[in-house]
């Protein structure tokens, strides 16, 4: 348990069970009842404990989720700039995210919130979305197989999002 007191009364001001390295001026804290929150250099408390996660911010955004295990993002003032929605949410990077629906589809997001739909390998060809490039590959490895008794790609698994 990590104590600040006020130094003239040594009375407790707040409990935390973990404090985080600081990221972009602000670090993630874990209070007595095990919420999230983001403390200053100051150590003070700018963004109240309320979140059951929290990631370090980065790009002015950090990923959060709320008490029904759904994902979002808030900025430093800690307003819920993209709602927790999603199943799972990875911190910005070149001002793009990835997200994960709970039917376990993946999207790109912008910091505005606005989601494009990432295909699986796996789906882009059971919806013939395939580039040349790939089908051609597609080719080339049927012919390996066929030739090869050895060589079986029954078992690749999808290598997910690109």
């Amino acid at each position: 348990m990590i104590k600040k007191c006020n130094k003239q009364t040594n009375e407790t001001i707040c409990e935390w069970n973990y404090i985080d390295e600081f990221h972009e001026g602000l670090a993630v804290v874990v209070d007595k009842n095990y919420k999230n929150g983001y403390i200053n250099k100051k150590g003070e408390l700018v963004i109240p404990c309320i979140w059951d996660f929290a990631l370090p911010f980065k790009e002015g955004f950090a990923v959060v989720s709320d008490d029904e295990q759904r994902y979002g993002y808030i900025n430093k003032k800690g307003e819920n700039v993209i709602p927790c929605r999603w199943r799972f949410a990875t911190p910005f990077e070149n001002g793009l995210a990835n997200v994960q629906d709970f039917d376990e589809h993946w999207f790109v997001i912008t910091p505005n919130g606005e989601a494009t739909r990432v295909y699986t390998y796996s789906e882009r060809k059971a919806r013939g979305m395939l580039t040349e490039a790939e089908l051609k590959r597609e080719a080339e490895m049927a012919q390996v197989s066929s030739l090869n008794p050895f060589f079986d790609n029954t078992d690749w698994e999808d290598p997910g999002p690109f």
